[in-house]
């Protein structure tokens, strides 16, 4: 990860999720305290459950690293997940129309809006992947 232009950080809601992210996050700042992370939250209930999940974490980050912490956005709980995963088929390609697979187009497109001191990596890919068809 350290090698990586961006980190995506990626917690549910739940305790031990939130607690196992913070262990990767306070490793990966004692290495390289620069590095970009930007948080998503996967498997949320609804709006406020994820805001409430970033917000908390954004805070434990800041106070106990002193590092800040973008969100890049959330995935709902979709059962359409489950559903694709059951047949051994991704879902974007499975269910397209889906919340989840909205959301995860959602997520490309705020991580394609952020500044980035890189000219290629992620986001030359997504962007060629996305725009240039």
């Amino acid at each position: 990860m350290q090698a990586a232009d961006d980190v995506f950080l990626v917690i549910n809601p739940e305790p031990p999720s939130i607690t196992d992210a913070y262990g990767v996050l306070k490793a990966l700042h004692t290495r390289n305290a620069q590095l970009p992370v930007k948080l998503i939250v996967n498997r949320s209930t609804n709006t406020e459950e994820a805001e409430r999940t970033a917000r908390n974490f954004q805070k434990a980050s800041a106070k106990f690293l002193n590092k800040s912490i973008d969100v890049l956005g959330w995935i709902p709980d979709d059962p359409i997940v489950r559903k694709a995963v059951i047949a051994q088929s991704p879902y974007l390609l499975e269910y397209p129309n889906s919340r989840a697979a909205k959301a995860i187009d959602d997520l490309v497109h705020a991580y394609l809006d952020f500044p980035s001191n890189y000219k290629l990596g992620v986001k030359g890919f997504l962007t060629k992947m996305l725009f240039h068809k």
